[in-house]
């Protein structure tokens, strides 16, 4: 008979395996920090986080306040002391606590991203809740010392745009990957010549965007729009997420290398988050129309 781990054992384990994902991604995201903050442009863990109580509910809270912790130690380094520490891994485990409560309440599960009033709610909550997170954490830093005031708007805008668009692009891809039906459903897309279509039409509007828009003063960012609306338009919700994740990986790793003074990583998240709007907004609207046909066909066919 094969041996097979105890529950406890089994879900200690993939606890444990949460955890150094945060870590990981984390570590891979940590670009360009503000001064000696942990300040980032992009924060992707931060939707792993938020997805991760989604799923598990508040008792996940000393998992993720355990992952924020190790985090701050092993990559961010936070200035300060071990308290400061511990209570900055407090405010933000009781911001996304927040927001996964909210999501809860106004966003259940077959209602995230099922139409648009679903997504504007979620758009809401991730935006007004990256908010709160933002000016919770940069104040904890000044009233530690660790801050300036002159200091503070800037840190407190360059937070709330790093966290709230590292949720708004990263947590659909992932809430996607987590759900075996949709993770099927994105496989399947990817898998279309179509697919490799507008990818290779996403890096050649990069390439606009970057090389020759580098030399008018960045003005070609609107071709950027291009792919995105042609995946969201013909492949729906599942479509834009997965061209938006590849556009934000393509802002980033072009900011980095371009290195500009007239465009900062800053500037590029906010364009990266317009295109994610857009992108989720035709998709859920695209998915909300090609269910109506077949809704419409199983209320006919009860009502007979």
């Amino acid at each position: 008979m094969a041996y097979r781990l105890p529950e406890t054992a089994k879900s200690a384990l993939w606890l444990g395996a949460f955890v150094a994902f945060y870590v990981l991604l984390d570590w891979a995201s940590f670009i360009l920090p503000l001064k000696h903050l942990n300040v980032t442009p992009w924060n992707p863990a931060s939707a792993l986080g938020l997805l991760f109580l989604v799923r598990r509910g508040h008792r996940a809270s000393v998992v993720l306040f355990v992952a924020i912790v190790a985090s701050d130690v092993l990559v961010r380094d936070v200035p300060g002391n071990l308290g400061i520490t511990l209570w900055l891994g407090v405010t933000l485990t009781a911001g996304y606590a927040a927001m996964a409560w909210a999501l809860h309440r106004h966003c259940p599960e077959s209602g995230l991203f099922a139409d648009r009033i679903g997504l504007l709610r979620w758009s809401s909550i991730v935006i007004l809740g990256s908010l709160l997170n933002s000016l919770c954490f940069v104040s904890t830093l000044l009233l530690a010392g660790l801050l300036s005031g002159a200091e503070w708007r800037d840190a407190m805008m360059r937070f709330w745009v790093g966290d709230g668009v590292g949720i708004f692009v990263t947590f659909p891809l992932l809430w996607w990957l987590q759900d075996s039906p949709r993770r099927l459903l994105l496989g399947t897309i990817l898998l279309r010549w179509e697919t490799l279509f507008y990818s290779g039409l996403t890096v050649l509007c990069l390439w606009i965007a970057f090389v020759p828009g580098a030399e008018a003063h960045f003005r070609y960012f609107y071709v950027l729009f291009l792919p995105v609306v042609w995946a969201a338009s013909r492949q729906g919700l599942a479509g834009a997420v997965f061209c938006v994740t590849t556009l934000q990986l393509g802002l980033l790793l072009a900011g980095l290398l371009q290195q500009s003074e007239q465009i900062s990583l800053f500037e590029l998240q906010m364009r990266a988050f317009l295109l994610a709007l857009v992108g989720f907004l035709i998709g859920v609207a695209v998915d909300e129309q090609r269910r109506a046909p077949a809704e419409l066909q199983h209320s006919l066919r009860l009502a007979a």
